[in-house]
């Protein structure tokens, strides 16, 4: 959905999607200016009391995808994504957002068998994928209640997908028609929750539905490698997914795998679009430079025909030049924990032996992204400088 006040950040979009050359089929849905860009946090403008003007802004953006659920039942074999205007895309997204739906099989991209994921993760369940993919909510952190970011929902490219996405939203039309109720009785109070929260509720259910389910037949003496055999005799619960935040990510900040990181939606509760907007200029500069002395690796972690390239290449990305991928493609029905970050963070330190290579994502995520553009003059001389200093 677009607006007039979100014009040059719908053009930022389009010629995100341009540069990163892939074909892809955009519809736009212009609605009135319903958010106040000048003000940080999610302020909605209008006359009408607060709970009616957020229970308008969930109705709006459920229209939405409702109309791309009939786009992908006109064509089940079409991903669909639904995305806010905030997001930039780079090189390799399109297949980035497929893994999840397809699952760890996919032809061509890295397996999920050689993560180093937490305990208990379902992402390589099977070589079955999740039928409704999100971004997981800013860093890393498993079981909370807004596991998943709604700027980016993916679904579709084949028919139990679609037909689980439509179950879904149903699902979440169904909570939306109770806060109507709320938003009449007390329009003026912060009664009404937005289509996130109200989408993670459903969420969390189906995630307990699924942890009950196996607590269930373990008890009645079921093994773990069972349970796919006995699915058709139990309610079926839909998959939903999480994106490695190494691949996909949510929030204002890069994280070090910038190389391979292909969809970042820049949102935070504490910052105005123009921080957004800077951010996002800042970051396209930041993963220029850097490619301008890695040509690779290619975004789904694999080595380029070129070789060698300098160590620092490979320090950011998510993957492991010998091990494969530091942690699996997408998890379901779970995100990604503090556990997973310890991992990354002990791969961070290992690879970096003494260099201060990290410290450029850091002290960028840390405000220098409001300079950089007068940091780098013009030049990649400023990065090269920190890339090729030896280790302390």
């Amino acid at each position: 959905m677009a607006s007039a006040m979100y014009a040059q950040t719908l053009q930022r979009l389009l010629k995100s999607f341009e540069d990163a050359g892939e074909p892809v089929h955009i519809v736009v849905r212009w609605v009135p200016d319903l958010k106040d860009t000048k003000r940080t946090g999610f302020i909605l403008t209008g006359s009408v009391p607060q709970a009616l003007r957020v229970y308008f802004f969930n109705y709006l953006k459920l229209l939405f995808i409702f109309e791309a659920l009939l786009d992908a039942l006109l064509d089940e074999s079409r991903m669909v994504i639904v995305m806010d205007l905030d997001v930039q895309v780079r090189r390799g997204w399109t297949q980035t957002l497929q893994r999840c739906l397809a699952g760890p099989g996919t032809e061509g991209a890295e397996g999920a068998e050689g993560a180093e994921g937490a305990e208990g993760a379902e992402g390589a369940e099977g070589a079955e994928g999740a039928e409704l993919c999100f971004l997981q909510q800013a860093a890393f952190g498993d079981r909370r209640l807004q596991q998943a970011n709604s700027g980016v929902v993916v679904f579709g490219g084949r028919r139990s997908s679609v037909a689980s996405a439509v179950a879904f939203f149903q699902a979440l039309a169904a909570r939306l028609q109770a806060q109507e109720v709320v938003a009449r009785l007390l329009p003026h109070h912060d009664a009404v929750a937005f289509e996130q929260l109200l989408m993670n509720y459903v969420l969390n259910d189906i995630r307990k539905w699924k942890e009950k389910e196996k607590e269930e037949r373990q008890k009645e003496g079921e093994w773990e490698n069972e349970l796919e055999r006995l699915e058709d005799s139990t309610p079926r619960l839909v998959r939903w997914g999480i994106y490695n935040p190494l691949v996909a990510y949510a929030g204002m900040f890069l994280t070090h795998a910038v190389l391979t990181n292909t969809v970042h939606h820049a949102t935070a509760s504490n910052v105005d679009l123009k921080q957004k907007l800077r951010l996002m200029d800042s970051a396209q500069l930041f993963v220029a430079d850097l490619r301008s002395f890695c040509p690779g690796p290619l975004p789904d972690g694999r080595l380029p025909a070129e070789l060698p390239l300098p160590a620092f290449c490979y320090y950011f990305t998510g993957v492991d030049p010998h091990f494969g991928p530091l942690l699996d493609h997408f998890r379901v029905h779970g995100g990604f924990s503090e556990q997973d970050n310890m991992v990354v963070i002990d791969h961070l330190q290992r690879r970096a032996a003494g260099r201060a290579w990290i410290q450029m994502v850091i002290s960028f995520n840390e405000g220098a992204y409001k300079r950089w553009r007068s940091y780098r003059k013009n030049s990649t001389a400023a990065m090269g400088e920190v890339l090729w200093t030896p280790s302390f």
